[in-house]
């Protein structure tokens, strides 16, 4: 093979990896407006209930801060309702340790089970976004502290009463936010 053939065999190979570059960026370009689409329109990322957990673990260990959650989509179609029981696992909590509060979303959300606080009912079918707020101290009373004090006075403060059945060790709250 001459030395001439051996020049334009080369400038071949080069040219069709550039155009096997050129390909790979446009379509990594239509990918990324593509993804944003298909993300809105399938739930992916986390459950609402594994986003609860998390959330648990971190405000157990930051005792009086309330933590906000990234968004997470809720539906009653996929899950009309979380337990305390179903989301306290991996967080060294109890049940009776954990309350659900509505936000003041009463058309969105509903409290519901035996002491009225430790099932969160979604009442929407269609998917709704909201973030989730969790607030955890070492007594009950130190939680109402902390609830006046984010100035959570919507909360019902009657929490004391029988929420948590006078329990002295870690009292949680959990309940949805729009913000």
């Amino acid at each position: 093979m001459s030395f001439k053939n051996l020049l334009k065999s080369k400038k071949g190979q080069a040219f069709s990896t550039f155009q096997l570059l050129i390909a790979a960026v446009v379509a990594l370009a239509i990918l990324a407006l593509l993804l944003p689409m298909i993300t809105n329109s399938v739930n992916i990322g986390t459950s609402p209930s594994d986003t609860m957990t998390n959330s648990l673990k971190s405000a157990r260990d930051e005792p009086g801060n309330l933590l906000i959650s990234e968004e997470v989509k809720f539906s009653a179609g996929e899950t009309p309702f979380i337990n305390t029981s179903a989301i306290i696992e991996g967080t060294g909590l109890g049940s009776d340790q954990v309350r659900f509060f509505t936000g003041g979303y009463d058309n969105d959300f509903s409290i519901e089970g035996e002491d009225n606080a430790n099932i969160l009912h979604i009442l929407k079918d269609e998917t709704i976004k909201y973030k989730i707020a969790t607030i955890c101290d070492s007594s009950e009373e130190l939680l109402i502290e902390d609830i006046l004090d984010y100035s959570l006075a919507d909360v019902d403060i009657d929490i004391g009463t029988n929420t948590f059945e006078n329990i002295n060790s870690t009292a949680c709250l959990i309940y949805p936010i729009k913000k």
